[in-house]
């Protein structure tokens, strides 16, 4: 008959393990509620004003209105648990005042804490069957916990602490990711939404803070590789990170799924609301997603920075990081402190850094760069539209030429330049002709042979006029 109920259970889908294999586990699940019966069973011990209480119902509502605050993130405040419980411990007796009402609450917490054993783990010894034999095993658990991550003290209900109180007692109690789905259930059936929406958006700050972070050591490495130790510390960040995405991703998704289904039972004042949670909640998965694709192609990057840099040559003194070893701590002086030792820092960390004639860096720059194909610089310009302007004429007219040549065709055989000048000032020629007689004389003195139209030689004696002087010249004219 057992085999037979055996084979029902198991075609129906649900697993019944031999009872000698399910034992300890029902056992331990029994132990859960050991610490509750003896808070319940010991009062009489303590204080008068516990005799109307009921610590187990205390112990219960302390662990409910912990898990509806926990918010998948740091746990709920010590106050907001007394603000939700006092009025519980007051209805119960309505001679108590709110500070011994705030007593019994604390008195709660503390058994829940394990206070009374330094907040160790809670041991409770039960009997096992195995090998055919029956052998005593202890098992440890908390209840609640006190943490403190952001310099603030929240409690929280540990992963055995949900599982009693849900009564998921089929689960593994010790699975973190299933009371995590429990609490988000839980929070979902309460109507508290937001909580968890608040906790995705401080989820996305997370992941903003890793990307910043690895992005940050990935830009430092791309300057420097011997300036991250990739191993010790970008690798830690890339598997924290990666551990949060994987985390965030499952329960956002129940978030969404949770928000979905809400749609069929909300009210008329609820659809904006939930429709604003839907794009609160699918923006932090957008933002893991982001993430997530750094942290795929972080590491390829660092190779092949790593490769890129395999030949760059190091000083054995690097100049310090002025930022952090310069910049930061001369902040914590006062301008009239920095004042004094400016120039010195200055000095120390920015000396003079002549280039070096020869640079083996340099070289294996050069003989590990990629070869560049030459191709002609083509500049896309477009052709000028010119067009002829008139100019003024030069210093000397036509007339000017035609005054020349009759001078000097009056003249046959030697004449001075001076007597050349006379004659043509005698003549009321313009000053212009005057002038071009001197330098048409000037340039056939300068002139290779075969090349002066006549000859010219120095006379010796200076030249006297009004408008010129220098040295007077003899000029001798042959005409034909």
């Amino acid at each position: 008959m057992v085999k037979r109920f055996y084979k029902k259970m198991h075609g129906a889908g649900i697993i019944i393990d031999p009872w000698e294999k399910a034992l300890p586990g029902r056992m331990r699940t029994l132990l859960l509620t050991s610490p509750i019966h003896r808070m319940e069973s010991s009062k009489a011990h303590r204080m008068g004003e516990l005799r109307n209480q009921d610590l187990r119902m205390l112990a219960l509502r302390v662990l409910d209105a912990t898990i509806e605050r926990m918010g998948l993130g740091h746990g709920a405040s010590r106050s907001a648990i007394l603000d939700e419980v006092v009025p519980l411990v007051r209805q119960s007796d309505e001679t108590l005042s709110v500070e011994d009402a705030r007593a019994i609450v604390e008195l709660v917490i503390e058994g829940l804490l394990n206070d009374s054993e330094r907040r160790q783990k809670f041991k409770e010894i039960y009997s096992a069957v195995e090998s055919g034999g029956v052998i005593r095993r202890t098992f440890s658990f908390n209840l609640l916990q006190e943490v403190s991550p952001d310099g603030n003290y929240y409690l929280q209900v540990t992963n055995e602490g949900i599982h009693l109180y849900t009564g998921m007692l089929g689960y593994n109690i010790e699975d973190a990711q299933v009371a995590s789905e429990i609490v988000l259930q839980y929070q979902i059936s309460r109507g508290r939404l937001d909580d968890a929406v608040q906790t995705a958006k401080e989820a996305e700050i997370r992941s903003l803070q890793f990307e910043v972070k690895i992005q940050g050591m990935l830009n430092a490495a791309k300057r420097d590789i011997h300036q991250v130790d990739w191993v010790k510390d970008a690798m830690k960040a890339i598997e924290d990170a990666r551990e949060h995405i994987s985390q965030r991703l499952s329960v956002e998704k129940q978030i969404l799924q949770a928000i979905e289904d809400k749609y069929v039972s909300a009210e008329v004042g609820e659809y904006l609301q939930l429709t604003a949670l839907n794009k609160q909640v699918s923006r932090c998965m957008a933002r893991h997603m982001d993430l997530h694709t750094l942290l795929i192609s972080v590491n390829p990057e660092y190779l092949k920075e790593q490769l890129l840099q395999g030949f760059k040559v190091h000083g054995f003194s690097p100049l310090p990081d002025l930022d952090k070893e310069i910049f930061q701590p001369a902040m914590l002086f006062t301008v009239g402190q920095l004042s004094k030792i400016a120039r010195e820092i200055y000095q120390a960390y920015a000396l003079p850094k002549p280039p070096h004639l020869l640079s083996l860096e340099l070289i294996i720059e050069k003989l590990t760069a990629p070869i560049r194909e030459d191709k002609p610089a083509v500049a896309d310009t477009e052709k000028p539209e010119l067009t002829e302007i008139d100019t003024d004429q030069g210093p000397f007219s036509k007339a000017d030429e035609e005054y020349l040549k009759l001078l000097q065709q009056e003249v046959n055989g030697t004449v001075r330049l001076s007597q050349m000048v006379e004659l043509a000032q005698q003549s009321n020629l313009p000053l212009s002709t005057q002038r071009l007689l001197v330098l048409d004389a000037l340039r056939n003195y300068g002139a290779d042979d075969g090349e002066a139209n006549y000859k010219v030689e120095l006379a010796g004696e200076k030249l006297h006029n009004q408008h010129f002087s220098g040295d007077d010249l003899i000029m001798e004219y042959k005409h034909e």
